[in-house]
């Protein structure tokens, strides 16, 4: 055997015992992340599953959720009362998540909270506003009708009897009195997003008309009569029906019924309708599907 022959064979098992320990580093340490990966996994997945059973139990517990049919009022009030953005709101809006859901003793409402709970209990729901969590609070159903908890689930086209899918909903909140709370509607949703395409078609009839009477080409009695149906009638009733939908489905803080008069003054009319265009353009839902 040869000096050469010798070293290799005392050199090989050598190496062949490093590489194997580092591979059984390098697999131990890839098992560790992954184990790590998998708990935190399985951490995330248990704490969405316990938040979602929460929300079940309480589904069970709850009571009416709509308006008392006696009197149309509920357990609980606002300062002002009209329950819009503007009064039961403030004038800026942002986005929020709900969580999180508990039953509270009303105790637990601080008493200068924009709402005045009347029953016992409260329904406290925790909203995550830019990664901040907050708790907004409703009189819990059980105890008596809840008339804006009943407006927000039909803002959130969510059934009475499905309490359990408020949960990941997305919706509009507005700070009020130091306090962020959700842009409720003071009344069920009203009219349509259709309206507008009367209000583009009634702006559009108008300005071709002024451009006629002002070229001198109205001759025809049909077209004043038709202008006059548009002025009196298509235009600010569309303006009225899309205004409510605004109103009610929306943070819009307008009044319908005002643009809607404008919409009727010949002449006034144009520069309203693009006004009102525009306003209806920063206007978001309240709902976030």
């Amino acid at each position: 055997m040869t000096e050469d022959e010798t070293d290799i064979d005392v050199d090989t098992p050598s190496d062949d015992l490093e590489s194997e320990r580092e591979h059984e580093r390098e697999h131990e340490s890839g098992s560790g992340s992954g184990s790590r990966s998998e708990l935190e996994e399985e951490g995330t997945t248990a704490t969405i599953d316990e938040t979602a059973s929460s929300f079940l139990e309480l589904e069970s517990e709850m009571g009416p959720t709509g308006p008392d049919p006696a009197t149309g009022t509920g357990t609980e009030s606002g300062a002002s009362g009209s329950g819009h953005i503007g009064s039961e709101a403030g004038t800026e809006t942002i986005r929020a998540q709900i969580v999180g859901a508990e039953r509270v003793s009303s105790d637990v409402v601080p008493h200068d909270y924009p709402w005045q709970i009347k029953a016992t209990d409260a329904l406290a729901l925790e909203l995550e506003i830019r990664e901040q969590t907050v708790t907004a609070f409703f009189a819990w159903p059980a105890e008596g009708p809840s008339d804006r908890f009943a407006r927000l689930l039909t803002v959130l086209e969510i059934p009475p009897d499905s309490f359990a899918s408020l949960h990941g909903e997305r919706l509009l909140v507005t700070l009020e009195d130091g306090y962020y709370v959700p842009v409720i509607p003071s009344t069920r949703p009203r009219g349509s997003p259709a309206g507008v395409y009367g209000v583009y078609a009634g702006l559009a009839f108008t300005l071709a008309f002024a451009a006629l009477a002002l070229t001198g080409a109205l001759f025809d009695l049909w077209l004043v009569v038709l202008f006059v149906l548009v002025t009196l009638l298509v235009l600010p009733v569309a303006t009225a029906i899309d205004g409510w939908y605004l109103r009610t489905q929306t943070d819009w803080g307008q009044g319908p019924w005002f643009w809607a008069v404008l919409a009727a003054i010949p002449g006034l009319n144009v520069l309203s309708s693009l006004l009102y265009l525009r306003t209806r353009r920063r206007a978001r839902p309240l709902h976030d599907p």
